[in-house]
């Protein structure tokens, strides 16, 4: 399971930059079945994120 926490003011663009760079360091896990879990799990969170168009504000 992952979680994502993204801060208040954080721009959607940033958040998906920054998982794309963690799944570029999770290609240098040395276990097969954990590298797989953990590009594959990102990879899921990155498709949902694309789904929004922008952050909700919160008030």
């Amino acid at each position: 399971m992952i979680t994502v926490y993204i801060p208040k003011g954080k721009q959607l663009h940033e958040v998906i930059t920054n998982l794309r760079e963690e799944q570029g360091t999770a290609d240098n896990i040395k276990s097969d079945v954990t590298r797989t879990h953990v590009v594959d799990s990102l990879s899921k969170v990155l498709q949902r994120l694309k789904l929004y168009k922008k952050l909700l504000k919160e008030d």
